[in-house]
């Protein structure tokens, strides 16, 4: 059998540069092809990860040099047929971006995915492979795939290609706690260092397993490593994996109650996934292509479903109180209205073409796509409330993810099919789903909001009449000292005035400004008040007179002022408190955290 080995050493963290060197013995064929991966999977974008590498040499058992080309933008293919069974290839890999997906060397530390740094050798995706790291002195290593009995605790083995791809390195001086959680251990691996409490986060993340856990009926793994990176000020994104994750946040951000909340939802998030699309997957990722896009209908429900419950279990566990999680909750339901795209793509059509729009964003990505992690995320609100109305509270959104988990999840099942989630919903709600799958899956209808929550004895108020403000239906931001529109909404004031993203507003009714003050001139208007605004678009000296808008602030998820016995039993079943709030399970003094900023496509960035 054949045996491979990459050895892993970074002899100059400063340089950015990994050294490799892949070995394999008992190698049987005339030639290898090596294939490194072109994107990561939780992230579908192709990031063309060979577009790191440098200086390959391939070299067989002897000693001596062996032919070898490039043949593919992302392979290399060695002549072995005088190898004698043994090859060596070296190669270097710049690792310079601050990511949960790629790969970052420097003095401070070393983290790689498998996928940034490791190709796998054509046909040959199912061999086992162990890795060996050779670190600075004073270096550690955390990683999900256990060390070797005989490796010195810095060689590491996983079953093939998948796992290795799916278990990411820390190494570097970080500091591990554990916690036991649901009959687990739980490790935190803190890379880097800020305000935050290490004790504390341990603490609450085993609670979020412990929830988790009850939710799905057990854990799905022997253990489990959070990664957690500490990095500069708006540092935000996660990545799942199937017994790890790795959590990028801004090293202060966990004193302010509204970020601490927002770590413990992306640790939720990636949790979440170790069943919902690492072992529970669509059937078109059950063998992962890694050299091109794998496309499926299917990512509201792995995403937009994770996103809906990754809130909802940190409310479960008590850690956010219930006004907390509605103030959560209002927010989105907020960016959502705030998204003109809802109208034209569909769930299903933005799931299949994350590819290509997703990380892609441009200026008209909001008049023209849908988050799938946002309105995924309602979506399954809605799902869930109505479930819960329609069986009297007997069953749930919780009954249907059970269900598909039991039916589809890996490894003895074989994926969910593309078709496969509305059978799950009305064998579980003993109603008909079809109208509903199709006004809101696959159409671009409004989703039934208003009667979901009151199911639950809420009410969503959009916004304050007597609040509102002025509005130029646009986003702003600051170019040259000039306010410059980087985003105009369609059908908005700034939209139905000609505007354009790029312009640059000089003045305002012949006044000059500058790009700090347009905002506040606007927000001194009332709507209905028309501005003329000076701008300058392309060189060219343009007037463009706007008629504003309404902006109606910050929406509000309340209670009814009428409840029923049930509707009051529904809320307390799903958000796992009494009815109608629970502040002290915020913790002592703790205010809800305020609306954050609007349109962002999701936890896995």
């Amino acid at each position: 059998m054949t045996d491979l080995r990459f050895h892993v050493s970074m002899p100059r963290p400063e340089s950015h540069l990994f050294h490799v060197e892949m070995r394999t013995r008992g190698w049987g064929e005339p030639e290898l092809t090596l294939v490194f991966p072109t994107w990561i999977p939780g992230s579908y974008l192709v990031r063309e990860f060979e577009r790191h590498v440098e200086g390959m040499e391939c070299r067989g058992g002897d000693g001596r040099a062996l032919p070898f080309r490039k043949v593919a933008k992302n392979r290399w293919r060695i002549d072995a047929r005088e190898a004698g069974g043994t090859i060596e290839a070296r190669f270097r890999v710049f690792a310079r971006e601050w990511s949960v997906r790629t790969c970052h060397l420097d003095d401070s530390h070393a983290f790689w995915n498998g996928t940034g740094l490791f190709p796998f050798p054509l046909g040959h995706p199912g061999l086992p492979v162990d890795v060996e790291v050779e670190a600075p002195a004073g270096w550690g290593i955390a990683t999900a795939l256990e060390p070797l009995p005989d490796g010195g605790g810095r060689t590491f083995r996983a079953r093939d290609f998948d796992e290795l791809y799916d278990s990411p390195f820390e190494v570097g001086p970080h500091e591990v706690r554990e916690v036991a959680a649901a009959g687990r251990t739980v490790r935190v691996a803190f890379a880097g260092s800020g305000n935050e409490d290490r004790e504390r986060l341990a603490r609450d993340v085993g609670t979020i397993v412990e929830t988790q856990a009850e939710m799905w009926g057990g854990l799905p793994y022997p253990r489990y490593t959070f990664i957690v990176h500490l990095g500069p000020a708006g540092s935000r994104g996660g990545l799942e994996h199937m017994d790890s994750s790795v959590l990028s946040v801004g090293r202060w951000d966990f004193q302010a109650r509204d970020r601490y909340i927002d770590v413990l939802g992306l640790a939720s998030h990636e949790h979440f996934h170790a069943w919902n699309v690492k072992r529970l997957r669509p059937a078109a990722f059950r063998r992962y292509d890694y050299e091109t896009e794998n496309h499926t209908r299917l990512l509201w429900l792995m995403e937009g479903v994770t996103s809906y419950y990754d809130n909802l279990l940190v409310r479960r566990a008590g850690l956010i109180s219930t006004t907390e999680y509605l103030v959560l909750l209002a927010r989105d339901l907020k960016a959502l209205d705030e998204t003109p795209g809802r109208r034209l793509q569909s769930l299903e059509l933005a799931s299949y073409d994350a590819w290509i729009k997703l990380y892609r964003r441009d200026e008209h990505t909001r008049n023209s796509t849908v988050s799938y992690y946002l309105k995924g995320s309602l979506l399954a609100l809605c799902m869930d409330l109505l479930i819960r109305r329609g069986t009297a509270g007997r069953r749930s959104l919780d009954d249907v993810m059970r269900l598909l988990y039991r039916r589809h999840a890996l490894p003895h099942g074989t994926g969910i099919p593309e078709d496969g989630v509305l059978p799950a919903v009305e064998e579980v709600s003993g109603g008909a789903w079809g109208e509903f799958f199709e006004r809101y899956v696959a159409g671009t209808d409004e989703l039934p909001v208003d009667e979901a929550l009151a199911a639950a004895g809420l009410r969503l108020q959009r916004g304050d009449p007597k609040a509102a403000k002025a509005s130029l239906g646009a986003r702003l931001d600051d170019a040259r000292g000039f306010a410059r529109i980087a985003e105009v909404l369609a059908g908005g004031p700034a939209d139905r005035a000609g505007l354009s993203a790029g312009d640059e507003v000089v003045a305002v009714d012949g006044l000059r400004i500058d790009g700090a003050s347009l905002a506040s001139r606007i927000a001194e208007r009332k709507p209905g008040e028309q501005v003329a605004l000076t701008l300058f678009r392309d060189d060219r000296l343009l007037e463009r007179r706007v008629e504003l808008g309404t902006q109606h602030g910050e929406y509000q998820v309340l209670p009814l002022e009428e409840t029923t016995a049930e509707q009051r039993g529904l809320f307390a079943a799903w958000t796992g408190a009494p009815w109608p709030l629970d502040p002290a399970a915020a913790g002592p003094d703790s205010p809800p955290p305020p609306a954050g900023p609007t349109g962002a496509p999701g936890r896995d960035r």
